[in-house]
């Protein structure tokens, strides 16, 4: 079973109020060789408690993403800060 899937199983749990501990007992008895750590899963309910239902996984949620692919220069880019996200924009 892949990572998603488990993030599925404890979207799952969270959503009929079940705790971290229910929900580690009942993974590591369905998927002992598998199941995700009991950090892992508190990570997961502290995003669900907040809202973050989404299930997938962002590597730096908070870091700014591009608005364009660098072009092949990087002499010629300028950086631009708009509502907290960086704009690349070419200088010719």
């Amino acid at each position: 079973m892949d990572k998603k899937e488990f993030r599925v199983l404890m979207k799952y749990y969270f959503l009929k109020a079940k705790n971290t501990v229910e929900a580690r007992t009942w993974l590591d008895a369905e998927f002992p060789d598998t199941a995700p750590g009991q950090s892992t899963i508190k990570d997961w309910y502290a995003n669900f408690r907040r809202g973050e239902m989404s299930t997938e996984h962002e590597t730096f949620p908070g870091l700014f993403r591009l608005v364009e692919d660098f072009p092949p220069n990087p002499d010629e880019l300028e950086w631009k800060v708009k509502r907290n996200k960086p704009e690349i924009c070419s200088l010719t």
